[in-house]
């Protein structure tokens, strides 16, 4: 989704409402297979679909773990998975692909891609550049 969004490529938005439906459609399956009554994964579900959905807007980590009563690191792994997915892509700078992921800092953004992937994203991405 972080691809078809950042290169809008001819049809893109066609492509990201088919894996919204999809991520719709698998929500509403893992609800049909919850036993009646049980609703405690719904304030999780919708809170991991909002950042999903949201991930490049300027969320509050604490705002939505306490929200969906998670650990505020969420977010912040999903962010920075998303930042290796387009760091191994190699056509756009760090700085870049921080702020389209959500960081509004590159420097706090290099932290804790660090702290999350034990390397920088500039020693992330030389591995990838390698084995191509």
């Amino acid at each position: 989704m972080i691809r078809e969004f950042t290169e809008k490529n001819l049809g893109y938005q066609t492509v990201l409402k088919g894996v919204f439906s999809q991520y719709v459609a698998l929500l509403c399956r893992a609800y049909m297979d919850r036993a009646p009554g049980d609703d405690s994964s719904l304030p999780l579900a919708q809170t991991v679909s909002h950042m999903e959905t949201h991930f490049h807007d300027p969320l509050r980590l604490e705002d939505l773990a306490c929200r969906a009563h998670y650990s505020v690191d969420y977010l912040l792994k999903l962010r920075v998975q998303q930042a290796g997915e387009l760091l191994k892509d190699g056509s756009h700078s760090i700085t870049a692909i921080s702020q389209a992921c959500g960081f509004s800092d590159s420097n706090y953004f290099s932290r804790q891609f660090r702290r999350v992937m034990g390397r920088t994203p500039r020693a992330f991405r030389r591995t990838f550049s390698e084995i191509i």
